[in-house]
């Protein structure tokens, strides 16, 4: 399945289970010889996409792929592109001339008028009956963030009981709504929308397109009114963007009362992390001023991001910046982070907003939340010299969302798999011996050594770069086997491009206005990069975050500004935007 989410994905992957299949699920996003290395790999019969141009890529390598019998093409118009009604005009003018297990290049519908009239339901019946719990269930590919992607065998127990921990801890009922705004290819989208759906009933709403822009997102957020939102960062900062903008644009007593509102929310927000809270004082007390800032101001600033229905809103992957999460949760929205891999079955930790009179933090700003009920996270002590701040620990798990393996790849199995069944993650992390809650750095390949043996977390140095330097768009630190660290800096651009003779990138609009209200006069990378005064302002950025750096850490001592933005084209990202270290 190569494609976005829809019904007809949906039916796919479900069709797929109850025909005896097993539904193998690539992330659209990927180049094509991405998707052609895992086509080879698997050597799936069927292929069913969304995209005209991988219905054409494949076409045109169909006989370097003896085991694939069809291609199915779906869109959401009842009419196939003219790209693709030619390679069925062609098809059926080759009946004569094909291998013997080729069937051809279908549409959605014409596919399904196959067996129409056939009397299948025996054989189905017979095939369901052969499921087991411990077989294979769907095989999800890896984002490829430490090398080339791997494919994860997910069996029915993984997927089902992973489903129902995670019911038994939200409880939603038929009248719930979920909206993914990750790609359906993605673990954690799946066990939400598909089986998390299935176990308790609720609506499910997703993106028909993995590249939707913000404001549709916006429209249909404001239109469905969800219970449940899960998405990554980016998102929840476009979300708190327009939440910040209502503040700054309020005037006269309006102001006061959005600041008055804020500090009652920023209050509560607070006692919901445990900060500042009396021995036994409980962590939902909440007090009716905040009832009044909820009537004045709260619900109306939840109305305009549709969450004014939101009981669960969720961060996956990466962390969201401390200034979105207290805002965020200010406004009675807080932001939970997730954490999950393919080989837990897209969850492992989990933030649950309990009703309960205990005074230990529900959740706190940059933890992951406690290990979902049912599984153990066990921690395994780094070698080197490490940084007393960070405590790097490697994240072990055991439990029964913990994968099957990796298909065809029995080495990399063992490389994972202690001799108890025991799941090394590769994750950097810690846990809270208080509260249990658990704390993700980095992964071990983001772990930087250098030459005098200390060891240091890149995602750390990033963080506090995005920090002191929010207005560029990208930030990756090196320094492996040096004996300092540098980083590589992306500036913002221009989404098209001018045509000129010239060799030059133009930044972006914005961010040259904003440069303007600092007398800096820039329209280029290339001027960027002559600038003094630009370069000035990154150098008392770096410096900043220097300075901010625990003594552990050394000092940033190099800086490069690239020449154009990290990308999924350019090998640099991975489809869920995470960097290809």
């Amino acid at each position: 399945l190569i494609g976005h989410g829809s019904c007809t994905w949906v039916i796919s992957y479900l069709g797929s289970i109850c025909a005896g299949c097993i539904p193998c699920c690539l992330f659209e996003e990927d180049a094509f010889e991405t998707h052609l290395a895992n086509v080879k790999h698997l050597e799936p019969s069927v292929i069913i996409a969304s995209s005209q141009t991988v219905v054409r890529s494949f076409y045109h390598v169909k006989d370097e792929l003896p085991f694939l019998r069809n291609i199915v093409y779906w869109n959401d118009n009842q009419k196939p592109p003219s790209q693709i009604q030619q390679i069925l005009d062609l098809e059926e003018k080759r009946t004569g001339d094909r291998r013997n297990n080729w069937y051809g290049v279908y549409t959605w519908t014409s596919f399904l008028d196959v067996s129409k009239d056939a009397e299948h339901t025996a054989e189905l019946d017979n095939r369901k009956k052969n499921l087991r719990p411990g077989r294979c269930c769907c095989i999800l590919t890896t984002q490829g963030t430490t090398g080339s992607q791997k494919p994860v065998m997910l069996t029915h127990d993984n997927v089902t009981w992973t489903a129902s921990a995670l019911q038994a801890n939200l409880n939603l009922t038929v009248k719930d709504s979920i909206v993914s705004c990750l790609p359906m290819a993605c673990a954690t989208s799946q066990i939400f929308c598909l089986h998390l759906a299935l176990v308790s009933g609720c609506s499910v709403s997703f993106p028909i397109r993995n590249d939707v822009q913000f404001s549709d997102m916006l429209t249909a957020l404001r239109a469905i009114k969800p219970t449940h939102v899960i998405a990554r960062a980016p998102f929840w900062q476009q979300v708190a963007g327009i939440v910040k903008s209502q503040i700054t644009e309020a005037h006269g007593t309006k102001a006061k009362t959005f600041s008055w509102a804020l500090e009652r929310g920023k209050s509560v927000a607070e006692k919901q992390q445990g900060i500042g809270l009396a021995s036994g004082q409980p962590n939902s007390s909440k007090g009716a001023s905040w009832g009044l800032a909820k009537r004045l101001v709260f619900s109306k600033m939840w109305e305009t991001v549709g969450l004014d229905e939101c009981r669960y809103a969720a961060c996956f992957g990466p962390c969201v910046d401390s200034d979105t999460l207290d805002l965020l949760a200010s406004i009675g929205r807080p932001v939970l982070c997730m954490y999950g891999a393919t080989e837990t079955s897209g969850v492992q930790g989990l933030t649950i907003l309990t009703k309960t009179h205990s005074s230990s933090p529900k959740f706190r700003h940059g933890y992951s939340g406690r290990a979902l009920p049912g599984t153990k996270i066990l921690f395994r002590k780094q070698a080197g010299e490490v940084s007393p701040e960070c405590e790097l620990h490697e994240l072990e798990v055991a439990g029964r969302n913990v994968m099957l393996g990796y298909y065809k790849q029995a080495k990399r199995c063992l490389q994972v798999f202690d001799d108890d069944g025991v799941f090394r993650t590769h994750d950097i992390g810690k846990i809270d011996s208080d509260s249990m809650l658990i704390k993700i750095e980095c992964r071990d390949t983001e772990i930087i050594t250098l030459s005098t043996g200390k060891q240091v977390s890149a995602c750390f140095y990033e963080a506090y770069l995005k920090q002191f330097l929010p207005f560029v768009s990208g930030v990756v630190m090196i320094g492996n086997g040096m004996p300092f660290v540098s980083c590589l800096i992306t500036l913002p651009l221009k989404a098209k491009q001018p045509s000129t003779t010239k060799q030059e990138v133009y930044l972006d609009d914005e961010f040259i206005k904003f440069l303007q209200h600092k007398n800096i006069r820039i329209h280029t990378i290339q001027d960027a990069r002559k600038s003094d005064s630009f370069t000035s302002l990154l150098i008392q950025g770096v410096q900043r975050v220097n300075q901010s750096l625990p003594p552990f850490y050394p000092a940033i001592k190099r800086f490069s500004i690239l020449g154009r933005q990290f990308s999924v084209e350019g090998g640099e990202l991975t489809p869920l935007q995470e960097v290809r270290r």
